[in-house]
Formats: C-alpha cells, structure tokens, sequence
C-alpha cells in the first residue's frame, strides 16, 4: 500500500488526519466515513502514525536577510501583469464587511491594525518595476506607511452601501501602496459597520480571515488592557516566495510537473458557451451574481451518492456542473479550475499572503454514461490533483506555453469552489459588542462563470458569479435554474445517460412549447397563391403588377397571358394534379407568366437557373422526370441528352390562342406548388417537395407581418432556382403591389443597383446580408421595408438602416415554404452579438434540440426542428 496515496485518498474525502503521539486521530465534517474507508484506516494505523509523523519533521522555510526588494511569487507576477491592465480596475480587489452591535471603540480598532501592519510585512508591501523591467516587492518601514481607519458617522443618512461600494471599487496603486484599506461606518448608536479591502496581490480568503481573527483577538487585549501574545511568525511573505522559487530550481516539483504535463497534453479544449455579448477583445471585470439554494432532499440524495462512490461533496458538485456545461456547449472534453489554499508547509500557517494556487481539472464526457460513472471519473481526476497542487500554476501556464489569448484566462474560463466551513456567524463574544456578517453583493467577476457553493448549516448554497460583459442576468438565472433541475434528475437517476437527462423546468418547458409557439392563425385552407392573386386582378385589373426593363404587364394582362399558358399546358400536355413542369429562363416577365401558367394549370414547377452548369442542369432534369420544360430560344441547344419536349417561352407564348379566361382548376392545400434543389453542398442536390397550403401560409404570414400594401413596389431579386424568389414573387402579386424585375447586369453592379432601386422608388427589398453589405445606404433612401434572409444578418447594417426604415430578419430552410421564423428590428431589440431570427410565423412550430434528442433549455444552442404548416413533403431524390 502507498500510504501517501492513501492519505491524498482519505483528504479527498473530506477526513482530516493528524497524530498525538502513537494516537492517530480523524475528524470529518457532514459525511460519516465509508464503511470501506474506515477499515483501511484502521488497517494502517501504525504506517499513517509513521508517514504523518515523518513529514512533521519538515525542512523549514528558510528566512531571506532584509533587502531592499525582494523577487515575487509566481502568482503574485501574474496578477501585477494582469493588473496593468486598465480593465482589471479593482477586479482583484478582496473585501470583507460586519455588523458591530454593542459599543465599539474605534481608536483600539485603530491601534489593532497598527499592531497587524507591524507583524505581517505583506501588509506594508508594495510592488515596483527595477531597472530591465523586473519587478519586485519592497517591504516598507512601519512609519513609512500611510494608513488610517477610516470612521463616518451615518446614523442620519444609513445609506451606506453605496460608499461601501464605491471603496470596494476603487483601484489600488500597487507601487504606493497601502494596499489595505479599513473603514467603520456608524449606523445607529451602538451598531457599525466595519469593512476592510486589499489587493489579492497580497492577500487571499484565507488570509482575509486571519486578518479578521487576528484583529479582534488584538482590539480585545487593547480594550481589557491585556498584552496579546499571537503565535510567532517564523517566515514572511518574502520568504515564501523566494523559497517557492529555489524549490522550483532545485526540481523539488519534478514528479508534480510531470503529472501536469500528461494531464494537460495535446489540445486543450476552449470552452465555447453562448453568450448574450461577443467577448471583448481585452479581458474585462464587470460582473453580476445569482443566489439559490439545493433543496434538502436533494442535497441528502447528493451526499449519499457522494458517500456510496467515496467521493467528497465538492467532487459531486463539480461532476453536475461538468454535466451541465457538457450539456450547454456539447463539448465532451472539459477544463474547469478550483483554487487550493496553498498551505501544505507547515510554517504558512497563520500567514497573511497570496498563497492560493489554482488547479485545472480536466474531465472526458461522454453522454452515454451514467452520473455514478462521471463522478467515478471526476473522483480521480480530483484525487490525482491533490497530490500535486504543489506546483505553482502560473509555472504551470508558462510550461505549457499557451498562447495568451487577451480576452481570455489561459486554461479556463470557469471556476468551480466549495467552501464547507462557512458558519453562520450570527454570535460572537467580544468584548462589549458582538460580530455578524453584512452582505453586501460584488459586481466583479474575474471568470466568465464561478459557481461558488458553499455549506451553511448542512444547507448548500450555489453563488453563481458571470462576467456581465458576456452574459446578462436572465441567462444567467436559468443558468442557475438548470443547474438545480439537471442536479434533481441526477440523483433522481444517478445510472441512466446523463445525455438524456432533463434540466429544463416544467415552467420553462412550458414556455418553450406554448408561449414560444403559441402562434395557430385560422387561414382559408382552401386558398392558394393563385386564388389570392386572382383576387387581385378583380379588384387591381388595370394596376401594374410586373415591370421589367421597358416593359410592364398590368395585373390583368399578367393574367391573361398566364391563362393562355396554362390552357395550353392542360390541354397539349395534360398537365394536371401536381405535375412537375421545369422552367429554365432568364429574368424577364415571361419568367413570372411562366410560373403562374404552371400553377393555373394545376401543375409543380421546377426553376432551374441557366447560368447552373450543364451537369447540374442534367441532373436536376433527369431527377424530376419533368416531360416539359419551358425555356427560351438562347438555351434550347444547350440541353443536350434531355428527352422531353420544349417550350420556348419567347417565341411560342404570343402565338398561343388557347382562353384568356382562368382555367376551371382545383388546388388542393396538400397538392405540390414547386419543386426547388438545394445546392447539394452535402451531397447530390435533392429536390423539395413543396405544397400549395405551406405556401400560401408563409405568404399570408409575411404580408401581414411586412404589412405589404397596394400600390408599394417590390423588388424581385433572387434566382427563380432559389425559394427567396417564391416569397418576392407573391407577397407583392398577392396584396396589389408592383413587382419590379431586376436585370443580371444591374445585379452585379452595387453603384447601378442602388440607382435602379432609386430610379424606380423600390419600397419594399429582400436581399442577403452580404449583398446588403455592398450598398450604399445613403442611396437607397426610397426603400422602406428591408428583409434579409440566407445568411446571418450584419449587426451594422441592421442598425444603420433601421434609422430610416423598418428592417426584418427571416429565416427558413427550403425544406419549410421559404420562412419559419421572422423578426422586426425595434428600439428594444437589444442586440449586441447578432441579428435574431425571430418568433415562429404562424401554423409553424420551431423548437431548439440538443444532440441527444431532448429540448434545449432558452438560450442554450442546438438543432432547429420544425412543425407545421410549411414542412415539405420528403424531398423528391429520396422517393426516386
């Protein structure tokens, strides 16, 4: 047996062991030891009593001459590093506040802290830059420093928080120095408030608590008269820095840097969580915090599978967060840190310095596995960086040589503490006046997430702390609300597959399914793009309906040269009952009659753009079986292979006799309007079966939510080939509008676009962002509806426009009718990282899912599933 790993074994557990004489003697906290554990310990009692006694036999930290200056521990260097930085502000600052109830004698008080500056020369050490731009600590004379207590009187004005806010906040200047400050504010006549603040640079929890012992048990001597007598100081601060660096030149830490070498090999995963901000380029401070607490019930089902697996509390409560950001960023291979106190030698103790070191643990997920196995995993993860906390982290840092990433800590962004001693501090006996604690909440966060817990009275706190340059309080506290669930179904089911365990609450579930969907609109069932553009031509005969280039139909000519087509389509062809028809054609008039003839005749057509190239072509002829194909004199040679018959639309149309009059056809909802390809950039193109009802659905959706008027004018922008052109097409021609048809040539030129767009009053455009991108917004001032839709939308271009007129955001794979969700930008929109896509349109239903099948939480990433109306049927490549 390796009785160092077994005491690392019994530690991990939360048992503390330590000797009296041949005696060994254990203590524990809320846990009773398991049963397994115990009888190890009583198996090895004489070789613990031998190991424990041995390492009392230690080397002392030796004591360092005075000197002028003195090197900094490597802890201390990052942090003056980071704190050149004017972001870090007072980030690093670590304050303490309590309540005085009782009389309070503030010159002992003063007096006390003369007596702590004096015994721990931390205390009057400040930080200054020698000559090659090292940096170093220089202890100064008692004499030389400039502290006082502060005292105010507040008893008329008891707002304090404010001022103690703004003490916390304000930044220290490490090379002046005190890098303490103490103040006693009066609140009424016989109770104070006492606050004290230092620099991290120089301080850390632990020691903050030292401090607050040491000071009372001083100011209690003062007031009774009593000489107090503390435990000797062996060592300085100074010491233990120069001790850690000899250690690290000697390769005492050999054998611990190698294990962190190994543990930290390879490539080291970033954590990529959502956020509601983009990260800032330089690292900021500013923070918020979220409160809540375990319930009881679960918190006793977390302690006895922590007892039943041999784990601490601390390992159960970092396994469900690992879960849980496992389960936000679908990432299976994780860094988190947690700070350890740094106090292994024996001559620390009582110390007053920055001795925390920081451990990075780094857990392999796999979402198959139960709670039981990732707590097993998490265990020995912990266990083993126990055993080598030793080595300092920053050392650790520079070994890995990562690349300092500004916005960033290097190796984690999360921090996960447990502090098991917290006591609720109501009552404590001094003399004249007893002691509470005065809450008072920290707007700093130096991580991105810290789920700080802590043990009150058996009861488990979580603190959740957050960079609020990154996330806003709301994420956050569903953040904190997942927690508490995903914690419930763990222990609930600690063996199923924590990929298939639920943290979304019951209210937010219905929230997700119901307020978020709750969008069913009755529509006519029986209507189609047709029928509403017939409607049109009744009442807007004689208005434009298509202008292109030179020429322009009105809503009855476009009619009537589409029900001549699509007489003769039935009638030639017997085109009926969804039948694809394919339509290669350039822009032009001739393209939209050629579509609504389709339509009229009761078939589905097929756009094929004629600038595809000619395998594409080929294929997408071949694949839809189209027996006709409509085109145009310029593209009949060039469909070579192709078996079926032709139409050239500009030859052939004018001579048609067929009616006029609208042919006697009835479209069912569930019959097929179209039939595009995608660009088969993950695979073959497949073509999607679409229906007149989910058409029509999205059509009179976007023109209620576009509020699309007669008389405005469109633009047609898009290739026929993409569904975009689906939507430009018909929410002008459906509500009395003017559609206006773009030349390629104007296409591709941004400077003659604009002026098109300006020449011909365009009110009403839809574009990809990127195209967007290219204009120049001070030249298309006549258009006031601005929809982009393809692409994610440019957070400056949305902004810029919204100055002059109403911008939307759509989105919709062509698999859904074109759109399923849109979004109107407005004043409280409050976007910072990106556009939003929007609300479900309605008869849609749109729901976020993980990798494992179940619903994300809001907020948190996943697949987009879609319902409703606009679904496709499956695509056409898969029936053939």
């Amino acid at each position: 047996m390796d009785i160092k790993n077994l005491v690392q074994k019994i530690k991990g557990n939360g048992i503390d062991l330590s000797v009296d004489g041949d005696e060994l003697l254990v203590s524990f906290d809320q846990f009773k030891i398991p049963s397994h554990l115990l009888a190890t310990i009583r198996h090895y009692k004489k070789e613990l009593v031998e190991y424990l006694t041995s390492i009392l036999e230690y080397e002392s930290i030796p004591r360092l001459p005075d000197q002028d200056s003195y090197q900094l521990s490597f802890a201390q260097n990052r942090l003056w590093i980071m704190s050149q930085f004017s972001e870090a502000g007072s980030a690093y600052n670590v304050s303490g506040a309590y309540i005085f109830t009782g009389k309070v004698d503030s010159t002992a008080l003063s007096h006390s802290f003369w007596s702590l500056i004096g015994r721990h020369e931390i205390l009057r050490t400040v930080f200054r830059e020698e000559h090659f731009g090292n940096t170093c600590q220089v202890v100064l004379n008692l004499f030389d420093i400039a502290f006082s207590l502060g005292i105010s009187d507040c008893r008329i004005d008891r707002e304090i928080d404010g001022r103690i806010s703004n003490d916390f906040g304000s930044p220290f200047d490490l090379s002046v120095g005190p890098l303490l400050r103490a103040h006693l504010y009066r609140t009424g006549d016989e109770e104070w408030v006492f606050t004290y603040v230092m620099h991290h640079i120089i301080s850390d929890g632990w020691s903050m608590g030292i401090l607050f012992r040491e000071l009372l048990e001083l100011y209690n001597g003062e007031i009774k008269g009593i000489p107090i007598e503390l435990p000797t100081l062996g060592i300085q601060y100074r010491d233990y820095a120069a001790w850690e660096q000899s250690n690290l030149s000697r390769d005492v830490y050999a054998g611990h840097r190698d294990y962190w070498l190994g543990q930290l090999s390879g490539e080291l995963p970033v954590l990529d969580l959502w956020s509601h901000r983009p990260r800032p380029a330089v690292k900021t401070y500013n923070g918020g915090v979220v409160h809540g607490m375990v319930e009881k019930d679960v918190s006793d089902g977390l302690r006895n599978l922590c007892q039943q697996s041999g784990s601490t509390l601390f390992m159960g409560l970092l396994s469900v967060v690992n879960i849980l950001l496992y389960r936000y960023s679908g990432q299976d291979d994780l860094i988190v840190g947690t700070p350890m106190a740094g106090r292994e030698h024996p001559d620390l103790e009582g110390q007053i310095g920055f001795y925390v070191n920081t451990v990075a643990l780094r857990t392999r997920l796999n979402g198959s596995e139960s709670f039981r196995d990732i707590l097993g995993h998490v265990r020995g993860v912990c266990l083993d960086a126990y055993e080598h906390q030793a080595y300092p982290f920053d050392k650790l840092v520079e070994e890995l040589g990562i690349k300092h990433n500004m916005g960033r800590n290097p190796l984690f962004d999360v921090q996960v503490i447990l502090d098991v001693d917290v006591k609720s501090f109501s009552v404590h006996g001094f003399e004249d006046f007893l002691v509470a604690n005065y809450h008072l909440s920290k707007e700093t966060s130096i991580f991105d997430l810290v789920f700080s817990f802590s043990v009150i009275e058996n009861a488990i706190k979580l603190t959740l702390r957050y960079n609020s340059d990154l996330y806003d309080f709301a994420s956050i506290e569903r953040m904190s609300s997942h927690f508490f669930v995903l914690l419930d179904q763990l222990v609930t089911c600690p063996d199923a597959a924590v990929g298939s365990a639920n943290y979304v609450s019951d209210v937010e579930h219905s929230i997700i399914l119901e307020k978020f969907n709750a969008i069913s609109t009755a529509y006519p069932s029986e209507e189609t793009v047709m029928s509403l553009f017939e409607k049109q031509v009744l009442l807007r005969g004689e208005s434009p309906a298509v202008v292109f280039g030179g020429d322009q139909l009105s809503y009855a000519e476009l009619n009537a040269y589409s029900n001549r087509l699509a007489h003769y389509l039935r009638n030639e062809h017997a085109i009926c009952g969804g039948e694809l028809v394919g339509i290669l054609l350039d822009r032009s008039d001739w393209m939209i009659v050629s579509i609504l003839g389709v339509l009229k005749s009761g078939g589905a057509y097929v756009p094929i753009d004629p600038e595809y190239p000619s395998e594409r072509i080929a294929y997408m002829l071949s694949d839809s079986g189209c027996r006709l194909l409509l085109t145009q004199t310029a593209h009949m040679f060039v469909l070579e292979g192709y078996q079926g018959e032709l139409f050239a639309v500009d030859l052939q149309l004018s001579c048609l006799s067929t009616p006029s009059l609208n042919p006697f056809v009835t479209c069912a909802p569930t019959d097929l309007a179209y039939v595009i390809y995608t660009s088969g950039s993950t695979g073959a193109p497949k073509g999607v079966m679409i229906e007149h009802r989910g058409v029509a659905n999205t059509i009179l959706g976007q023109q209620a939510f576009f509020g699309i008027k007669p008389g405005e004018a469109g633009l047609q922008f898009a290739s026929a080939s993409f569904d975009a052109s689906v939507s430009e097409i018909f929410i002008i021609l459906c509500s009395g509008a003017t559609l206006y048809i773009v030349e390629d040539s104007v296409k591709q030129n941004p400077v003659l676009f604009c002026e098109y767009l300006s020449s011909n009053s365009i009110d009403i455009l839809t574009l990809p962002p990127s195209y967007l991108h290219l204009l120049d917004f001070d030249k298309i001032g006549t258009v006031r509806k601005l929809i982009t839709a393809g692409e994610p939308a440019i957070i400056s271009d949305a902004s810029r426009f919204f100055q002059q007129g109403k911008y939307y955001n759509a989105y919709g794979p062509t698999e859904c009718s074109i759109c399923v969700t849109m979004f109107e930008l407005n004043n409280n929109s409050g976007f910072e990282k990106f556009v939003p896509i929007g609300r479900p349109i309605s008869n849609s239903r749109v729901y976020i899912i993980d990798g494992f099948g179940g619903l994300s939480g809001i907020g948190v990433p996943g697949e987009i599933c879609v319902g409703g109306a606009g679904v496709a049927r499956v695509t056409l490549t898969f029936l053939n």
